[in-house]
């Protein structure tokens, strides 16, 4: 679900300080702020309103906006940066422009071809790209999976065979639609059971499976966050609650990408939609999981 959009926004985040959580499992939780720096030579694309992200095999960083624009990004973990450096319009087959009704891209998964799979609100449907931004093909969200109208599949993620993951972010029946899409086919899978305050916006694959979920809750004129962690989604949807941010501390979190894995220890980015509203910011921050 997108919060509605007022106006414009400043382009560079504010660099926070470094934090530290707990996990119920006695891991530690490092969240370190990064500057978003807008080094696009052609900002014709209004750089805001950031929805999805995703990490390819090269380990290039692309973001998708709810304005239906793609961008490629660099991560400068030393500097504590992440640079835009590119922008294009997503575009149908032929090369035209879909319109503001085909456009509100929410979901982003790149698979190990380098297609991008898209989901998007409105018209529910989760979509293949090239790299490039050309349509592919698409597929509508199917019937069992609950939506409404701006509240549809904002969590979209690729697992290591290119199945295609959803969670819807509306809860229904006791908790989110979780259903998978591949060769055309949908499959229902049941529904990940957590908090009604706090709605699946964002999911990422990690190499050993975990399938990491970004959730978000708005109440009291402020945004939290926390992050998911289903073990094993393919054998059970039960999800351990890795981190939860205090309420105000971070912005309107709705993309997250594992970035890397080393020496037992996962980060993941996660990027802020700010609505094109001049009271949020797109926001930018490592979360570094450690043992």
């Amino acid at each position: 679900m997108t919060i509605p959009k007022m106006f414009s926004h400043p382009i560079t985040a504010t660099l926070l300080a470094l934090t530290a959580a707990t996990h119920i499992n006695a891991e530690t939780v490092n969240t370190r702020g990064l500057e978003v720096i807008d080094g696009r030579a052609n900002r014709a694309d209004a750089l805001c309103c950031l929805s999805g992200a995703d990490t390819a095999l090269d380990g290039s960083i692309a973001l998708v906006s709810d304005l239906g624009v793609l961008f490629g990004a660099e991560l400068n973990q030393i500097a504590g940066t992440l640079t835009i450096t590119s922008s294009m319009p997503l575009r149908l087959s032929d090369g035209s422009a879909p319109g503001s009704a085909l456009s509100n891209a929410e979901g982003l998964a790149i698979m190990r071809d380098g297609t991008h799979a898209i989901s998007f609100e409105g018209r529910h449907r989760v979509a293949k790209y090239t790299a490039r931004g050309f349509g592919i093909s698409a597929e509508a969200i199917p019937r069992d999976v609950s939506t409404r109208h701006n509240t549809g599949v904002e969590a979209l993620a690729a697992d290591s065979g290119d199945t295609l993951w959803v969670i819807s972010e509306l809860a229904a029946g006791g908790g989110y639609d979780v259903a998978t899409l591949r060769d055309g086919a949908w499959s229902y899978r049941g529904k990940l059971v957590g908090d009604p305050d706090f709605n699946p916006v964002g999911a990422d694959f990690a190499s050993g499976g975990e399938l990491y979920v970004l959730e978000r809750s708005f109440k009291y004129l402020g945004f939290a966050s926390r992050l998911l962690r289903i073990r094993d989604p393919g054998a059970s949807l039960e999800a351990e609650t890795v981190w939860q941010s205090p309420r105000t501390r971070h912005d309107n979190l709705e993309a997250v990408a594992v970035i890397s894995e080393t020496r037992g220890e996962t980060t993941l980015l996660l990027v802020s939609d700010d609505n094109d509203f001049a009271l949020q910011r797109t926001e930018a921050l490592l979360l570094t999981i450690k043992p």
